[in-house]
Parts: structure tokens; C-alpha cells; sequence
């Protein structure tokens, strides 16, 4: 499940945190107000989405560099924790290759292509209406 509280206040904090760049570089919401505060939202969301993509990322390598050097480490857990659900499925298509699970370079692919085709994207169109 989800925690929808810590989410909503994730959420929150990126909207405030990107209402307070652009009122720092002198941006006024003009006549349209509506637009800019549902452009407002929907980045924020975005930008929570791109950091959570960050995070499995690091999430992705450091438990790679663990296994390799320190498979016992008592951050291994977490981290198996945290990526086993997006690296299952993953495992039934990507082959071992000599013994070495290769679904986390597949998920760091993958995660690569997230940022760069819709969440660029639709950061750079929704900051276009702001």
C-alpha cells in the first residue's frame, strides 16, 4: 500500500517549493490564475515522480554494489525491500548471465527511459502553461 499522507505531503512540499522559485524570479500567473495553479499541480506531481524514479535508481545501484562487496550488509535487506517488487518481474524475462542477475541494469534502463520520454516531457509542456 501506499502512505497517502507522507505522498500529499511530498506533493505539497515540491508545489511550494516550485511556487517559491518562480516567485523569486518574478513569475505572475497573468488572468488565466486557474490554469497556473492546475500547471502548478500537475508539476509538482512530476517532479515527485522524477525524484522517485531518482531513488529507485540509487536504490538499483546500491544494492548491486552490495551484493557484489557486501551481500550480509545490514542495509541489504531494505534495499531488497524496496527494489524486489519492481526487479520480479523483471527476473522471468532477463536470463542469468554466468550466475550474475542482470535485472537491475535492465530496471535502470528502463528507469533512464522514464525520465527522459514522458516525464520530460510533460515537465517541459506543463512548464510552458505556468
Amino acid at each position: 500500500g501506499l502512505d497517502i499522507a507522507t505522498l500529499l505531503l511530498a506533493w505539497l512540499t515540491e508545489v511550494v517549493q516550485i511556487w517559491m522559485v518562480l516567485a523569486i524570479k518574478g513569475y505572475e500567473p497573468g488572468p488565466a490564475v486557474g490554469v497556473a495553479l492546475a500547471a502548478l499541480g500537475a508539476l509538482g506531481a512530476v517532479q515527485l515522480a522524477t525524484l522517485t524514479v531518482y531513488i529507485l535508481m540509487a536504490a538499483f545501484i546500491m544494492q548491486a554494489v552490495l551484493s557484489w562487496i557486501a551481500p550480509n550488509s545490514p542495509l541489504a535487506p531494505l534495499l531488497t525491500t524496496v527494489t524486489r517488487p519492481l526487479l520480479r518481474p523483471l527476473q522471468s524475462f532477463v536470463p542469468l548471465v554466468a550466475n550474475v542477475d542482470l535485472s537491475p541494469l535492465v530496471a535502470l534502463f528502463v528507469c533512464q527511459l522514464l525520465l527522459i520520454l514522458p516525464l520530460a516531457w510533460l515537465e517541459t509542456t506543463l512548464s510552458r502553461l505556468l
